[in-house]
């Protein structure tokens, strides 16, 4: 092997496990239905767990853009207006991109911190970072 070779292998071996994985990652959908003028949501906290992301969180983000209230109830999320999945999906994969995937290299293996006073998305597979609005 000649210098390059070395070196670049050298690199790979220092890069983090989850940078070299290559695993497809797809945004879950929810499952919902309307009771009367409610919308139930009933599985947030699956959502949450595969977004790696508290479940409050994703609720008020939800909460905020689509201009309602609601309520977290015996593990389902309740918001107070009929909604078509369509929509609360839309705004889900809005959170994701925001909040979840890094934007250089699109993985969602990235946790939130606080840089210089500020929130930040850190990556933790390339270690880029970028500052987030708070939610």
């Amino acid at each position: 092997m000649d210098e390059y070779d070395l070196m670049l292998e050298r690199a790979i071996k220092k890069l983090p496990p989850m940078a070299t994985r290559h695993q497809r990652f797809e945004i879950p959908k929810i499952s919902s239905f309307i009771e009367g003028s409610r919308t139930i949501i009933k599985n947030l906290g699956d959502i949450a767990n595969a977004l790696h992301r508290p479940q409050d969180e994703i609720f008020t983000f939800l909460l905020k853009e689509l201009a309602s209230r609601g309520d977290i109830e015996k593990g389902r999320a309740i918001i107070e207006r009929p909604m078509k999945d369509e929509m609360i999906n839309d705004k889900i994969k809005k959170y994701t991109n925001e909040f979840v995937l890094c934007k250089e290299c699109g993985k969602p293996d990235t946790k939130i911190d606080i840089i210089e006073g500020h929130t930040a998305l850190r990556c933790m597979a390339c270690g880029a970072w970028r500052f987030v609005r708070k939610i």
